[in-house]
């Protein structure tokens, strides 16, 4: 792979078009600006240049490329982002298979022919006939649902997958092995893992098939688990899934608000009336992974999950996950329902209404365990208290902490004091620490601080001051005087490490005006001259001098120096 084939693909690309595919990004002079997609903040740090195509957080740090964001933000490795970027803007790699990662790449080509295979097994063969009718007919799954979402359906037959991907397409069984697809016995014997069930593709984000789950259809086999998944892979990662993403993230990022089930059938009856913003957990609790990839896309969760008490104990954990991440989380009560599916179905504008009319949590969460047990007995008491307390305790807000505190006081007939005095008892969870990259951004000297503002406003009105031996005399900072003796005026022609430092600097944003910006200058010009002629004169032993260096100072003190811009 030629590395101009990699310029030719940078060239072709706008960053700013990559990045605001994930981030909301608003013009900002001559760059943008949105909130940093590596960690939480209120107000933008986070800048973007179309000119130099990078990008750079001044709050935790983090910058680079396109490549860079890809690969911190996507995960991707070097050559799948390269391969993404490519095919984004047509262009075919040379010697592709040297360079892209080889391994990945197969692993998704058999997740997806096994998906597509499996699809037309059920929709264009007599072996998948029986499986068809029960999704029409008892899980009233339409043919545009089982075409969208590509389910399909794995026969009996214990290898007729794997038949196919080695004798037709060539594979190994090892990789079909590495793929989760099939398992291979101690005897060297190959299996096809969901021989015998209906199966519906996971797929990531971007679309590419990762794994499979599936779904016994009745009657079931009591030897035989419900639901199968696929097993942990190098491109699979259950805990950081999220069903139907790759479908519904516009959706979501449109209704600034996801609604989140527990299961595939939940989603696709949902799907099917209309209610297009959804996700699926498989299971009922969060995971971090699947919260902070979900907050990509939106910081409003509306939970719709199983109705019954165990349901809602398991979920717990996921919703202290969420309310950790700054999500505001709300919750469906499903009334006679027993899941969203079973809703969707018999009551599509039931599901609507009460998805509109969504609970706050922590209502939802007292409630349902003050309805589990006699609120009117000593014994039931405790139990309730027992169950809250020490979820309560972890509500980081302390004025919302208040509130149910009070709220569950009056419950249980009490005092908010003698409520408060139990969840006092209860030492909260300890929050996750801080990522390391914010740990280790060390702050800056004032001096050093006033030399990049310096130069960076310089760079936005003038960069041929940069020049000027008063400038290159002035600055102290390692870094930037090197970046003063090697500036030509073309940043491309600067080493990586001062290519980068430059991009930090124009990126800094300042909303002022030119000749507010001139003034702020000379400013600099003149504070950082007082830094040097103040320590000059303190550390000076020789008495003459000494005096020479106080009087500079009173001069440049008074205004009375060459102004660097005018």
């Amino acid at each position: 792979m030629p590395d101009s084939q990699v310029e030719e693909v940078k060239s072709k690309i706008n960053i700013v078009d990559i990045i605001g595919e994930h981030v909301k990004l608003n013009k900002s002079g001559s760059n943008y600006k949105g909130l940093c997609p590596f960690h939480q903040e209120k107000s933008p740090s986070f800048m973007v240049s179309s000119d130099l195509q990078i990008y750079k957080c001044f709050g935790c740090g983090e910058g680079g490329d396109v490549f860079t964001f890809l690969e911190k933000y996507e995960g991707m490795e070097f050559p799948e982002a390269l391969k993404y970027l490519a095919d984004k803007v047509g262009i075919k790699l040379t010697n592709q298979n040297n360079f892209v990662s080889s391994n990945k790449d197969v692993l998704y080509e058999i997740n997806n022919l096994s998906a597509k295979f499996y699809n037309f097994l059920l929709t264009s063969h007599p072996v998948g006939k029986v499986a068809l009718n029960y999704l029409k007919e008892e899980r009233k799954i339409n043919s545009d649902s089982i075409k969208t979402f590509n389910i399909g359906f794995a026969p009996h037959k214990k290898n007729y997958l794997s038949d196919y991907l080695i004798k037709k397409k060539g594979y190994k069984k090892e990789d079909l092995q590495k793929a989760g697809v099939v398992f291979i016995s101690k005897g060297g014997n190959i299996y096809d893992r969901f021989a015998g069930r209906i199966i519906f593709p996971i797929s990531d984000h971007r679309g590419n098939v990762i794994a499979l789950a599936g779904r016994q259809i009745p009657p079931a086999d009591p030897n035989t688990g419900k639901y199968i998944n696929s097993p942990q892979t190098e491109i699979y990662n259950k805990s950081s899934s999220l069903y139907g993403l790759n479908l519904t993230k516009d959706f979501i990022k449109k209704e600034n608000k996801a609604i989140v089930v527990e299961g595939e059938i939940d989603l696709i009856s949902s799907f099917q009336i209309d209610i297009k913003n959804i996700v699926a957990i498989k299971g009922s609790a969060f995971t971090i992974d699947q919260a902070k990839f979900l907050g990509r896309f939106t910081k409003e969760i509306v939970l719709c999950l199983d109705s019954d008490f165990a349901g809602i104990k398991a979920s717990i954990r996921g919703i202290k996950i969420l309310e950790d991440e700054d999500f505001e989380v709300n919750v469906v009560t499903l009334g006679i329902y027993k899941d969203p599916d079973e809703a969707a179905k018999a009551n599509p504008e039931f599901l609507k209404e009460k998805i509109n009319k969504a609970i706050p949590v922590w209502d939802f969460i007292i409630d349902s365990v003050v309805n589990e047990f006699d609120k009117n007995t000593a014994s039931g008491k405790a139990k309730i208290s027992k169950e809250l307390t020490p979820l309560m305790a972890n509500i980081k807000n302390k004025i919302v902490q208040e509130h149910y505190i009070h709220k569950l006081a009056r419950i249980l007939d009490s005092s908010d004091e003698a409520v408060t005095e139990e969840v006092e008892k209860v030492v909260p969870e300890s929050v996750a620490p801080v990522s390391e990259s914010l740990n280790q951004i060390l702050p800056k000297s004032l001096t050093e601080l006033r030399e990049e503002n310096l130069i960076s406003l310089i760079l936005k009105v003038n960069p041929e001051i940069l020049k000027n031996k008063e400038i290159l005399d002035l600055v102290q900072t390692p870094v930037l005087k090197k970046l003063i003796r090697e500036f030509t005026g073309n940043p491309k022609d600067l080493p990586q490490e001062l290519f980068e430092k430059y991009g930090e600097l124009t990126l800094k944003e300042s909303s002022d005006s030119d000749s507010a910006i001139k003034k702020e200058i000379n400013n600099l010009y003149k504070l950082l001259n007082l830094d040097i002629l103040k320590k000059k004169y303190k550390e000076e032993s020789d008495k003459e001098k000494a005096l020479l260096y106080q009087k500079q100072y009173k001069d440049f003190e008074s205004g009375a120096f060459e102004r660097i811009i005018h």
